[in-house]
Parts: C-alpha cells; structure tokens; sequence
C-alpha cells in the first residue's frame, strides 16, 4: 500500500507516464501515427513527449490545452487521414538571429502599435527570394541590459543608421522614441545538428529578451475527419499562462494577459514589484 501511494505521487507530482507501440512493418522511412490519451491527472501545460526505437530517439514538445483529452478520432476509411506540407511564417518571440547568411538591404521603423506587416511583405517580396527571415529588435536598449551596444543591428546596415532632423532622430524618413522597435530580413542559416539557428532568452538583462523573430518554414499537417470537440466551459476559464515571471524580474498581469495579434510585436516593460498573475 505505501509502495502503490509512492508511485502514485510519483505520477501526479512529475507528470510522467509511458506508452508502448508494437511496429507490425519494418518501413522505419514511413509516417507512424500514435494515438493516445493523457492520464486523468495531466493538467493543461507543457509536457515533452520522448521516443525511442531501436537505438533511435529524440523528443517533441506538447501543449495539453483545456478541456476533453481522451475524445477519440474516428479514422475514416474512405477518407484516411493525409499528411500535406504547407509554407508558414512563425513568430518567436524574446527570440533573434544573432548570425545569419546575409541581411536584406531594407530596415523598417515598427509602428508604435506592433503591427508587422510592413516587415513581413517587405521580406516576402525580396528580389530572388534572398529573404526567410525577420529580426525586430530595439532601437536603443532598455537601461536594464548589461551591454547596451548590441541591439541586434548590424554594424554595417546603413539603412538602420539615425539620422537627426530638428532634434528628431529619423530612421528612413520616420520619426523614432525611445522605445521603437526596428526591423530588417535576413537569410536564415543552416539548422545545425544540435539546436536551432536563432538564440532565445528569458533574461531581462540581455537584449535578445526584447527582439522577436519572424522565420519562414515547412511545416506538415495532419487532415482528418473528426467532429469537432468543444472544450468544457469551466475548463476553458482556469488560466494556465505563466508567461509574467522571467527568472527574477517579472512584467505586469495586464501586460501578460494583452491579447497580441500573431503579427504584432511588443515592447516589454519590466515592472519594480512582481504580483502572480
């Protein structure tokens, strides 16, 4: 009895269970598809899902969103579920390109609402397709960062340089303050065999905290036939964001809370008091 208690706050406390799959073919170059549910004691959060097989292993993560989990999806057999690959742009924020092939010759002031439409066409229409990628960083670093001259702009962008008019710093004709962002495209480099070509930051202290990254990719859908499920009511009201506290520093529950446009960047503002939101 006191073994079974153990095993169980082991479970609840560390969130970690194992499914198995039996492979009835040896095609280790073909799509798999698992199919299984979350215990009953997964709360909605991130988890990281780990694979292993024959040697092989790597690991993915997940979001469990709010409401049923352990619905299953009918496979219809007339119409089977399909795999198709679809061209997206991602944003990640607290997230830049600190090296990158090369720079597009174009550098935007973002407006003061974050829209980032401008930056993303501006990309997208790029002569011979020599853009996949965006930094938006600040123009001039919030006092907080340790080395107040890297700000993520290439030295050598002259599109990027202030230029003073009437006591107003103007970067290609357009007026700039203290908290403009800026952005200008890139060419992605390489992924490398081990993590990922862009560098992210949950440091308050380091300039990358405040950049945003917008990058081009191939991403791989899963379409089916599936009623759709609509989540418990209840569910859908318990918060699940944990996006106010950075390490010691922390932002404001109004802020962590602000609805912000899949393309819209932000300027984060660091509060002196840190209230759990």
């Amino acid at each position: 009895m006191l073994v079974h208690g153990m095993l169980n706050f082991f479970n609840i406390f560390f969130n970690i269970f194992f499914n198995n799959f039996f492979n009835i073919f040896f095609l280790p170059s073909d799509h798999s598809l698992g199919r299984f549910a979350f215990p009953d004691f997964a709360v909605p959060g991130d988890f990281v899902m780990q694979y292993a097989w024959r040697g092989y292993y790597d690991c993915f993560d997940m979001e469990l969103l709010p409401g049923p989990s352990v619905t299953p999806i009918p496979i219809d057999p007339v119409n089977p579920i399909a795999f198709t690959k679809e061209t997206v742009w991602i944003k990640e924020e607290h997230t830049r390109f600190e090296t990158f092939t090369q720079r597009s010759t174009w550098c935007f002031v973002v407006p003061s609402d974050g829209d980032l439409t401008q930056c993303l066409n501006s990309c997208k229409n790029t002569r011979r397709n020599q853009c996949n990628g965006v930094n938006v960083v600040p123009l001039n670093n919030p006092a907080m960062v340790k080395f107040p001259d890297d700000n993520g702009i290439p030295k050598s962008s002259n599109k990027c340089n202030k230029k003073n008019k009437k006591g107003v710093a103007l970067i290609n004709g357009q007026p700039t303050s203290e908290t403009t962002l800026i952005c200008y495209g890139l060419m992605q480099p390489s992924m490398p065999e081990v993590g990922t070509p862009w560098i992210r930051s949950d440091d308050t202290r380091d300039v990358t905290f405040y950049s945003t990254v917008l990058r081009k990719t191939v991403t791989q859908r899963v379409n089916y036939n599936v009623t759709e499920v609509v989540a418990d009511e209840e569910e859908t009201k318990k918060s699940t964001f944990d996006g106010w506290r950075f390490n010691d520093q922390c932002i404001s529950c109004e802020e962590a809370n602000r609805n912000v446009n899949g393309m819209t960047a932000r300027w984060w503002v660091v509060v002196d008091q840190c209230v759990k939101c």
